[in-house]
């Protein structure tokens, strides 16, 4: 079934339809429509305030099961920019509805929603920037792997279900950078952490030993609390730092960051003879160093980063530990003539170097695509390997713009691996997608 599946998205990528192609350099970042691409081009005194945004319609099909849809969403976005002389303020607004979360099995899933999305204030100078507001804020080199990328949390409505989807969730911060001569020094202060929640059951992307557990409460065998969230302000608060300079052709960056970790790691309790899990966020620290350079049509980009005594979940034993983790990313992508387009990142984690048992995770995540018919069609395939065996993730696309405004994107996602692989577990859904957008 899956061969005929790669046959089928072979010949859809040569007769079909999808839109401009993803920004290069991430395969699993957002290419979302910019709806203020060029407004530092604009004259601020004739143009004050800009309105834009899109309207979308996504289509998730399921392969091995039609009639559960992942995701049948319609979305419409609202983006608005003010800005006179040197403060400026941006805002956007999501309205949904995911109408697939009906047929999803387990808990209750909200179906519609009005959500804010970012909402900050910024203030310009020639030497000292400023902002405030729930913001998203990227921090690191790496093509969609960037272990210094840990300020904001991940959205678990929509964690990786599309190469194209923003899967961090805004954050309120405030922040600020200096610029003296060549080097610029940046410092963010979160006055309380946002961390992700735990998927509720029957959503889609809810990973595979979540499953078991809440199975498992509902035979009476253990109990799942109440996650222990950081929600205390200023208490819970989050801060990091970059300094960067620019030598001889390379950005290099220094960075350090404290916070509580993003996705939550389960405390156990047996006391009682009856075996209690608590999902919590503990604190950690990181510092990393990022590098990049351009070389004509080729970019070079490495990162590294050391997390002290790091909190996670031991995928062998299932238990919460804490070892020191080192994680590194080196990439590089070659741009033909702004017509063929080549990336490939390698990446690994270590955890516990400072132990007997030390744990390993690596891969690599590549994109090849092209454009055709004047540059209005795009088709590539990309995706994520892991080379330590937890599976892969491969992604054929084609991107199609219709017109100005009228985009559409289509094409296929498989999951490969064991079941207990960090990608692996999501072999079942496997999907075809259809997306069409309007952007104003």
């Amino acid at each position: 079934m899956r061969q005929l599946v790669y046959a089928t998205c072979l010949l859809v990528l040569a007769w079909s339809t999808p839109s401009q192609a993803t920004v290069k350099g991430d395969p699993f970042a957002e290419a979302e429509t910019d709806a203020f691409s060029d407004f530092s081009n604009l004259e601020v005194e004739e143009y004050p305030f800009q309105l834009g945004g899109y309207l979308e319609f996504r289509n998730n099909l399921v392969i091995n099961d039609r009639e559960e849809p992942n995701s049948i969403r319609q979305r419409l976005r609202l983006e608005s920019k003010w800005k006179k002389d040197s403060l400026s303020f941006f805002g956007s607004v999501d309205a949904d509805q995911e109408l697939a979360a009906v047929k999803w099995k387990g808990d209750g899933h909200r179906t519609r929603g009005i959500n804010l999305r970012e909402a900050y204030a910024m203030y310009d100078t020639d030497h000292v920037d400023m902002f405030i507001g729930r913001k998203i804020q990227r921090w690191g080199t790496g093509d969609g792997i960037n272990p210094m990328d840990v300020i904001n949390p991940l959205d678990i409505l929509d964690p990786i279900s599309t190469g194209r989807a923003d899967n961090r969730l805004p954050v309120f911060m405030t922040g600020a950078v200096v610029t003296i001569e060549d080097w610029n020094i940046e410092g963010v202060i979160l006055p309380k952490a946002r961390v992700s929640d735990l998927p509720r059951h029957g959503n889609p992307w809810e990973p595979r030993a979540l499953k078991q557990i809440r199975q498992q409460e509902s035979q009476g065998l253990l109990v799942l609390n109440k996650a222990d969230k950081p929600d205390q302000w200023l208490t819970d608060g989050e801060f990091g730092g970059r300094i960067s300079t620019t030598a001889k052709g390379w950005d290099i960056a220094a960075l350090a960051f404290h916070g509580h970790v993003n996705s939550p790691v389960l405390k156990t309790d047996n006391q009682g003879g009856t075996l209690k899990l608590t999902p919590e966020y503990p604190e950690f620290t990181a510092y990393g160093i990022t590098v990049a350079t351009g070389l004509e049509s080729n970019t070079l980009r490495g990162e590294v980063a050391w997390k002290p005594d790091y909190p996670y979940q031991c995928a062998k034993t299932g238990k919460a530990m804490r070892s020191d983790l080192v994680q590194a990313v080196l990439g590089w992508d070659y741009n033909l003539d702004s017509k063929y387009y080549f990336n490939v990142q390698g990446f690994v984690d270590a955890y516990g170097l400072d132990s007997s048992r030390p744990y390993w995770q690596h891969g690599i995540t590549y994109e090849v695509s092209g454009k055709w018919a004047d540059d209005i069609l795009s088709l590539g395939i990309r995706g994520k390997l892991h080379t330590d065996g937890e599976g892969a993730l491969t992604e054929f696309f084609t991107d199609y713009a219709l017109t100005d405004n009228w985009k559409l994107l289509t094409g296929v996602m498989i999951w490969s691996g064991p079941q207990g692989g960090v990608l692996g577990q999501y072999d079942d859904n496997d999907y075809v997608y259809v997306t069409l957008r309007y952007s104003f």
